[in-house]
């Protein structure tokens, strides 16, 4: 069984490659290449830690191929116990960097973006005048646009982060979210002002977070701690539109100046606009983006999971 899968998937993601071969791939002018590369300079620092939403497929993937692979010397796995385990925090890290590699190397195969706001910042450009390409270039190569640039996207993901604290396939909500924004909030130079933005909504709020976070990694909780980290996720996500909104006043001024600015700019907002339009597929094919990279790179590290899942199912127990 486990071989009929691997076949299948080996002609598809093939045959999938062969397709991409045949499409042309996106030539980019100098000036493009100059704001692609902008674009990966603003906030390096989030790629160290491991994103919510790709520990979440990973895990989805574990639990697939243990079902798959009929699972049965334990039950952590259905459980929501399985997000303080050891050995299975330390199973799903090692998959989330093998779809790291699955991912940078189909990019340096097929890609010549690698986000689809890389995709809206070129679209957008092309469809300028030259005045409005110069007026641009003039703000992006400016200190105020790339720091203003870092404020919106690390505000951006902690607005959103808060989707990701409720395991679907149990319905509780996943503990280790407390660990997942605290990394985010220290790559961000924000959890100093999320402390007292939370403290601000419920007196002692953050400073229970900020508690938590002192944890040792792997620690075995008790019940009651269980309890209580079960507790102070429930109260965050419940606060979190108002803790956020609150965490501008308590970060650094001149940060909070050039986010606004970055905003508030005629071309950002053009920019902003051209993102929620949908973009031309054929576009995104000729970019090495779309669907299709979606697609190879998650049949890719699924064959692999299901590959292994005996060993995982072993190392669980």
């Amino acid at each position: 069984m486990k071989r009929w899968w691997l076949s299948l998937s080996g002609v598809a993601l093939l045959f999938a490659l062969f397709v991409h071969s045949a499409v042309a791939r996106l030539e980019l002018s100098a000036e493009e290449r100059e704001m692609v590369e902008w674009s990966r300079s603003i906030a390096p620092r989030l790629q160290q830690a491991e994103p919510p939403d790709s520990v979440i497929l990973v895990d989805d993937y574990v639990r697939r191929s243990l079902r798959l692979g009929r699972c049965s010397s334990t039950d952590l796995w259905k459980t929501p116990d399985r997000w303080l385990d050891r050995r299975y925090a330390s199973l799903i890290s090692k998959w989330v960097r093998e779809m790291d590699r699955i991912m940078a190397d189909d990019m340096r195969a097929n890609a010549v973006l690698e986000t689809e706001w890389e995709a809206v910042l070129i679209l957008a450009w092309r469809s300028w005048d030259r005045p409005e390409q110069l007026e641009w270039l003039h703000y992006m190569r400016s200190t105020e646009s790339k720091r203003g640039f870092e404020w919106w996207w690390w505000i951006t993901e902690l607005e959103s982060i808060d989707g990701y604290a409720t395991d679907v396939s149990t319905g509780h909500r996943i503990p280790v979210w407390v660990t997942w924004v605290g990394e985010l909030l220290a790559l961000a130079d924000l959890s100093t002002a999320f402390v007292r933005a939370a403290n601000a909504q419920e007196p002692g709020l953050g400073d229970t977070f900020a508690a938590h976070l002192s944890w040792p990694p792997g620690q075995t909780l008790s019940a009651d701690q269980r309890r209580a980290r079960e507790d102070l996720v429930e109260r965050l996500v419940s606060r979190w539109a108002d803790i956020v909104a609150a965490v501008p006043g308590f970060a650094d001024p001149e940060a909070v100046r050039m986010g606004r600015a970055w905003s508030d700019n005629a071309m950002v907002q053009r920019l902003m606009m051209a993102a929620l339009d949908k973009i031309d597929e054929d576009f995104l094919a000729e970019a090495g983006l779309g669907p299709r990279r979606l697609e190879r790179t998650n049949e890719a590290l699924l064959a692999a999971v299901l590959a292994q899942a005996n060993e995982t199912c072993a190392a669980l127990q």
